[in-house]
């Protein structure tokens, strides 16, 4: 029985009355390519993009959250029924909403293993190894997020192979600890895997799925 994959962008950050800009993620794209040539089936869904009309004051007075409602993202997340949920975080401010759309993830199906990946989370695990050798007391736990129950998984560096492969590993019981760029956090400690290698050659990447 095939996989079943939710890829998601996730809801945003923006200012009211002002150029919110949403791009097309092009990791999620192109993991969709990948990921259907290997079999699995594959949704993908830009909540912000989905949702733009939606503009909701946020405390500060000054801010939007702009995208889906909880009750909008549950129930294509219902719909979908995946197995697994990547979740694309190319900014910070992206990040509070990529942790709420898996905590929705986690609601509708306990089981679905969520993933987040992108930028943001990249730089994250950066600061995270850095300040683990140079400890300074002002500094938080930047992916503290693991700890959340909303996240299984996070990667770092260019995952264009290495999530297909975390899924693969995931998929046939293996160890997670595996696969290169994969973090997770274990009940005691952060698991961090050799950030993820570049892809030197981009011919080698197949068109993105749009």
């Amino acid at each position: 029985m095939k996989k079943r994959v939710a890829l998601l962008s996730p809801n945003l950050n923006g200012t009211p009355n002002g150029v919110n800009r949403i791009q097309p993620s092009h990791p999620l794209c192109m993991f969709a390519t990948i990921l259907r040539n290997k079999g699995y089936e594959v949704f993908v869904r830009d909540t912000a993009l989905e949702g733009y009309e939606n503009q909701v004051m946020c405390a500060d007075g000054k801010t939007v959250v702009i995208g889906e409602s909880d009750e909008q993202i549950a129930s294509w997340l219902t719909d979908v029924r995946p197995d697994f949920v990547g979740i694309s975080v190319l900014f910070s401010n992206l990040a509070p909403h990529a942790w709420n759309a898996g905590r929705i993830a986690k609601q509708v199906n306990p089981d679905a293993k969520v993933i987040v990946g992108g930028n943001h989370v990249s730089n994250a695990v950066s600061d995270f190894l850095y300040y683990r050798q140079h400890p300074h007391p002002k500094v938080g736990d930047p992916i503290e997020f693991l700890q959340s129950g909303a996240v299984d998984y996070a990667m770092w560096g260019e995952c264009d192979h290495a999530f297909p492969e975390l899924l693969d590993t995931l998929s046939t019981g293996g160890d997670a600890g595996t696969v290169a760029g994969a973090v997770c956090f274990d009940g005691n400690d952060y698991q961090v895997s050799p950030k993820a290698d570049k892809v030197m050659d981009l011919d080698a990447l197949p068109a993105e799925d749009r």
